[in-house]
């Protein structure tokens, strides 16, 4: 049984809790919302806030094996539709994107040891970039395997397929972002080693 967190369940995380679902080896999907349009609540919701709570539909479990953490993800997406974007930035913002992410990783490590002891065959926990450090420290405590999904490239990759691409098509190169990155930092962080691009070209 595998423990599947994300934020906002987009379609890759859809896939994967869907998957495991309908072969009976979801032990529980941990996500900051999950919109059920059929409950009695959506008719009542408004309609700005209801757009974005449809986009959290994608994924219908039953409620047990569901556990949410909506209160700041519904706070951030509230303050980007009015347009105050800038109120929510920032990684030590507890309503910024990471901050959700981190709230998220922080919940799953809280509730881990309490779900091994209701669930004995509970053998997994499968998580997303920047939503995982805390909860993966624990599971490896408890001896749970851990799945680090990074649905993206790794930056050195995509840099050199990037140069690669510009070496056989010069024209695009003002087109390959990644070849705009040309120093990079790596702070030591309370998260563990963290890269800032330093932009140039």
């Amino acid at each position: 049984m595998v423990l599947v967190s994300h934020p906002s369940g987009n379609e890759n995380v859809s896939a994967v809790v869907s998957g495991l679902f309908e072969r009976d080896l979801l032990s529980a999907y941990c996500t900051c919302i999950l919109w059920r349009p059929e409950n009695l609540l959506a008719r009542i919701v408004p309609g700005r806030l209801r757009a974005i709570l449809e986009r959290r539909s994608k994924v219908q479990l039953p409620p047990e094996l569901v556990r949410t953490r909506p209160l700041r993800e519904i706070l951030r997406n509230l303050l980007l539709k009015a347009g105050q974007g800038r109120g929510i930035k920032g990684e030590d913002n507890p309503i910024s994107v990471d901050g959700v992410y981190r709230d998220l990783d922080r919940y799953v490590a809280g509730i881990l040891p309490r779900m091994q002891r209701s669930d004995a065959n509970l053998r997994g926990v499968y998580a997303y970039e920047d939503g995982a450090l805390h909860q993966f420290r624990v599971a490896a405590k408890l001896g749970i395997h851990r799945v680090y999904d990074l649905p993206i490239s790794y930056w050195r990759t995509n840099h050199a397929f990037s140069r690669e691409e510009a070496e056989l098509k010069p024209a695009w190169r003002g087109t390959l972002k990644a070849l705009w990155r040309t120093r990079l930092w790596w702070p030591a962080t309370s998260r563990g080693v963290r890269w800032r691009v330093i932009r140039g070209r």
